[in-house]
């Protein structure tokens, strides 16, 4: 009889742990999403505010000049990560390659 409610304890609390364990993961993975998110958003408003406001004030050439310095900044930064995880077939990319055909 003792070894029957040792067995069912075990098995109540390894399902209450597995519950527990699944919402405490979830809830975490969630929140990592949504940070996510909410970088990638920002990141999307803070790259197109400076060309466009330069453009709102008639200055195309300071906007031209600000995209061309963001558009090296991360054709050197796609680089360096090709190098780093050693992906050469990241610099064949579509957008790539078009954008150094840009230069």
């Amino acid at each position: 009889m003792k070894i029957r409610f040792t067995i069912i304890i075990v098995c109540v609390a390894f399902v209450i742990g597995t519950a527990v364990g699944f919402w405490v993961s979830s809830y975490f993975a969630s929140r990592v999403m949504e940070f996510g998110t909410i970088q990638t958003s920002l990141n999307a408003v803070s790259m197109a505010y400076a060309p466009l406001k330069l453009l709102k004030s008639d200055r195309p050439e300071d906007a031209t000049k600000v995209l061309e310095l963001e558009l090296d900044s991360s054709l050197k930064n796609i680089e360096l990560v090709s190098a780093t995880l050693k992906r050469p077939d990241i610099l064949t990319n579509t957008a790539v390659v078009g954008a150094r055909a840009l230069k």
